[in-house]
C-alpha cells in the first residue's frame, strides 16, 4: 500500500505542471467578438500618407442610427494617436498616443450617440479594432 500512495504523490505534481504549461500566452491574444459587438473585430493596416502632416485615418464603423457605443483599439504596428467617436457635427476625440518608451497600448472609449468611429495614426500603422454597443 505504501507504493500505491507514493505513486499518486508523483502523478499529481506532473499533472499540475502540464496544466500550467498548456495555458495560452495572453500577450498574443486578439480581440474577440462579445455579446454586444456591433462592428468588427477586424484588423486595419494604413500606409503612410504625404498629406495631413503624416497623419493617417480609417473609419471603422458608420451607423445610420446613433447609439451608445464603446470602441476598443489594439495597436499592432506604428503609433495610434487617437480614437474619434461622433454623430452629425459633434465628435469626441480621445488621445491614446504613447508617451516615453511605450510604443502601443490597448484602449477602450465609450460615448453616447455614436454614428461613426474613426482611428487616427501617426504615419503608417496597423491596429485591431472592435465596437460594442454600450449597456
Amino acid at each position: 500500500m505504501r507504493v500505491g500512495s507514493a505513486s499518486r504523490q508523483v502523478v499529481q505534481p506532473l499533472l499540475a505542471v502540464f496544466v500550467v504549461l498548456s495555458v495560452p500566452h495572453v500577450a498574443t491574444a486578439q480581440l474577440g467578438a462579445g455579446g454586444q459587438t456591433i462592428g468588427g473585430p477586424g484588423v486595419v493596416e494604413l500606409n503612410e500618407t504625404k498629406s495631413n502632416a503624416g497623419e493617417s485615418m480609417a473609419t471603422v464603423l458608420v451607423s445610420e442610427n446613433p447609439l451608445s457605443a464603446c470602441a476598443t483599439v489594439r495597436p499592432i504596428k506604428g503609433i495610434v494617436t487617437g480614437i474619434y467617436l461622433g454623430a452629425g457635427d459633434q465628435e469626441a476625440h480621445f488621445d491614446i498616443a504613447p508617451t516615453g518608451e511605450v510604443l502601443s497600448r490597448t484602449a477602450t472609449v465609450c460615448r453616447p450617440s455614436v454614428a461613426w468611429v474613426s482611428v487616427h495614426c501617426r504615419g503608417a500603422c496597423a491596429f485591431e479594432w472592435r465596437v460594442d454597443q454600450a449597456p
